[in-house]
């Protein structure tokens, strides 16, 4: 897609896990990266571009069911607080989840480094109510890929900046303009080329769901896969990737999957094993007391009744009164007893 300050050239999403997290979203970028090497065809000019990583401190986190994001861009003659939308994106929590970092990829449009954009965003609760909002108003570095963190401040909550040109800051609001030049350059952090590593003389192998080094693919949050285009949710249940026990059955779920209850018979949860309940053991069978249980892999049986009794184990024994018929074979002149 063509954007008025460059391309949106992938996006990222990533649970944050204290430093882990900013390390998966390092590595992420990175591999993010190498699919714009792979878009715009290797050359032997650095790459331009900036990712702008989107991260939220824990209250905003725990309450916002969405965030919504907006670029805006145009050419270096125009104020930044007046660029043009050029796309706006919306992304909701999964499984119950705001998977943050997100990572947002930017190249100017037709290599002009000397282009501005502006990046804001907005936290929403369930109810689409607006949370917090942060800004960047920032451009391109020529031949340097620069990363721009984009953090809500839990001070920020409902703090109002209606100036595009403003963001909050400690819950105040503040210029929104970053000097690019100020901006770490990832070639130099992560202790590669600016263009990630990869030759500029070289093509990746590989199609778009190729990697930096063979070694990394278009970061997708857990649950999903680069197609090409997009990140799609994987049917792990169909792939065979669940970690579901093939007796409570799995269903597919956008980014995650849920294993179904243990059938009848068993014990334990679907996602960590059923186990055969044995039921004579635990005495909950019901068997009648003149026969026996005999466990079953998720069931059991009771033995037939004994000699004298009708019925079954299951249902229970009743006793065959004999004397009810011919006297119990007793001789006609003697009184035929009952005996259970």
């Amino acid at each position: 897609m063509t954007m008025g300050e460059g391309r949106a050239i992938g996006m990222t999403r990533g649970t944050v896990r204290g430093s882990g997290g900013r390390l998966r979203a390092l590595v992420a970028t990175l591999a993010a990266w190498a699919l714009v090497a792979m878009v715009s065809c290797v050359s032997s000019s650095p790459s331009t571009g900036t990712f702008v990583v989107v991260e939220a401190e824990p209250a905003i986190l725990a309450d916002a069911a969405s965030i919504v994001v907006r670029v805006y861009g145009a050419d270096g003659s125009t104020s930044g607080s007046a660029l043009s939308l050029i796309e706006e994106r919306v992304i909701p929590r999964t499984a119950g989840e705001l998977l943050l970092p997100y990572t947002l990829g930017l190249r100017p449009l037709g290599g002009d480094a000397t282009r501005l954009y502006r990046v804001e965003v907005e936290a929403r609760d369930a109810s689409g109510g607006l949370i917090a909002t942060v800004r960047a108003i920032s451009g391109y570095v020529p031949g340097r890929i620069v990363q721009l963190e984009l953090r809500f401040d839990d001070a920020c909550r409902g703090v109002a900046c209606p100036d595009a040109g403003t963001t909050c800051r400690s819950a105040v609001c503040v210029d929104a303009t970053v000097d690019p030049e100020t901006l770490p350059e990832l070639g130099d952090d992560a202790g590669v080329v600016a263009d990630a590593g990869v030759d500029s003389a070289t093509p990746l192998d590989g199609g778009l769901d190729g990697g930096l080094d063979g070694g990394l693919s278009m970061p997708c949050t857990a649950g999903y896969v680069f197609d090409g285009t997009d990140c799609v949710d994987v049917d792990e249940c169909a792939d065979g990737t669940a970690s579901c026990d093939p007796l409570a059955g799995c269903v597919n779920e956008p980014g995650t999957f849920r294993c179904g209850a243990c059938p009848s018979g068993f014990v334990g949860e679907g996602d960590t094993g059923c186990t055969d309940l044995d039921e004579c053991g635990f005495g909950v069978d019901g068997c009648d007391p003149r026969t026996s249980c005999v466990n079953e892999v998720g069931s059991f049986r009771c033995t037939p009744c004994p000699s004298g009794y009708t019925g079954d184990g299951l249902a229970g024994c009743v006793d065959v009164d004999e004397c009810a018929t011919a006297n119990g074979g007793c001789d006609p002149a003697t009184v035929c007893t009952n005996v259970d």
